[in-house]
């Protein structure tokens, strides 16, 4: 027997769309690799949407924020079902 309802679609794995080796990305380099601004993804990570790590220093006056590749692939993944 057949069936006719929509076939489940296969999850495309973001995971493989970064590069290899590179386990945390600044807010800088995801800009540019997805072709956005740093605002962008700064702002995500304001608003609660992604998790980052702040690696700046005791003192320092501009934010050095690190976001781990599976908080971007896991965000990904979220927008893509919405």
């Amino acid at each position: 027997m057949k069936h006719h309802g929509a076939a489940p679609q296969a999850e495309f794995n973001f995971d493989h769309e970064l590069p290899a080796g590179m386990e945390s990305f600044s807010v800088r380099w995801l800009a540019t690799w997805f072709g956005c601004t740093p605002q962008h993804w700064i702002n995500l990570v304001e608003q609660g949407a992604l998790a980052a790590i702040d690696l700046r220093s005791p003192g320092a006056s501009k934010s050095m924020l690190r976001i781990t590749r599976s908080e971007v692939v896991r965000y990904i993944h979220s927008q893509k079902t919405q």
